[in-house]
């Protein structure tokens, strides 16, 4: 025969293995609609429905102070719905739970029914209260892709500017999330980057760092360097090749600065999905066409 005392203290042991749930697997990550049913919602009308069970039960005897036998009982369910509050991971309600029980245990004086109810009830607004605790971002699935991406513009961008790694995560993070405007910005800083290796690339000098100069103080040096290669490198397809390059790279860091960068620096517009994912994807291109022909960070 098993006393009750061994049954408490098993059930105690057994209350405090923590549920891993799906949403805390692996750190920051998507979790599907199919790994939520991994979280069984009938565990927590289990733990609901005995409660109510419990509650019934005591409100017959309100005004009466409990039996020994009904607080050893009433004790044994405390440590019950704790552990049930554990596989579900509410472990503040669970800690909750196990105090309610340590209490009714060490207190020798008699309890009326009607505060073991009230005690059952606190204990449920709780449980309720710690559930709402627990959010969740929904991301459209055609979204999901772009979300915590490391090399979401590619390998070769990722080997070449490794300091964009941040800025390129969290711009998928952010049109994910439909934090489009948020979205370009990381973009902008990530092709800030791109100028800074064009920059570095052509050798052209700043008194000034090259990350302190604004964009407008880079670009114009750099069109100057690239007319002046323009009439002092030897002709031929190299050359040409060459120009083609460098005159287009810069012809696309200020039509960026015109069309983007200056307008979401300075708070002047908003942008949509769709103009985003467009930016985005112009950027990504851009910036492997850079790392493609070699150009890096400084």
């Amino acid at each position: 025969m098993i006393c009750a005392e061994s049954q408490e203290e098993e059930s105690a042991v057994m209350s405090r293995k923590i549920a891993v749930l799906p949403w805390h697997e692996g750190g920051r990550h998507l979790v599907s609609w199919w790994d939520m049913q991994k979280f069984d919602a009938g565990k927590y009308l289990i733990v609901a429905g005995n409660l109510a069970g419990m509650a019934q039960g005591i409100a017959v005897m309100a005004q009466f102070p409990l039996s020994v036998d009904n607080r050893a009982n009433t004790n044994l369910q405390f440590v019950e719905r704790a552990k049930e509050c554990r596989e579900i991971g509410l472990v503040i309600s669970a800690a909750q739970f196990e105090t309610a029980a340590e209490n009714l245990r060490l207190n020798p004086g008699p309890i009326l029914s009607i505060q073991i109810g009230q005690i059952i009830i606190d204990l449920q607004n709780l449980m309720i209260n710690e559930m709402k605790s627990h959010l969740f971002l929904w991301v459209q699935s055609e979204k999901a892709k772009y979300y915590e991406q490391l090399e979401l513009f590619g390998g070769v961008v990722a080997d070449n500017f490794p300091s964009t790694e941040q800025d390129i995560r969290s711009a998928g993070n952010c049109y994910a999330s439909s934090n489009n405007t948020a979205c370009v910005f990381h973009c902008m800083r990530v092709l800030e980057k791109g100028l800074h290796g064009f920059a570095d690339y052509l050798s052209v000098p700043f008194v000034v760092p090259v990350e302190l100069q604004n964009w407008q103080n880079i670009i114009e040096p750099i069109e100057k360097e690239i007319k002046h290669q323009e009439q002092t490198l030897p002709k031929g397809t190299a050359k040409s090749d060459e120009l083609k390059f460098l005159s287009g790279a810069a012809a696309q860091f200020r039509y960026f600065k015109e069309a983007w960068r200056n307008h979401v620096a300075h708070s002047r517009v908003t942008y949509d999905d769709i103009e985003a994912v467009r930016i985005m994807t112009h950027v990504h291109q851009f910036m492997e066409e850079l790392a493609q022909y070699g150009l890096k960070e400084p």
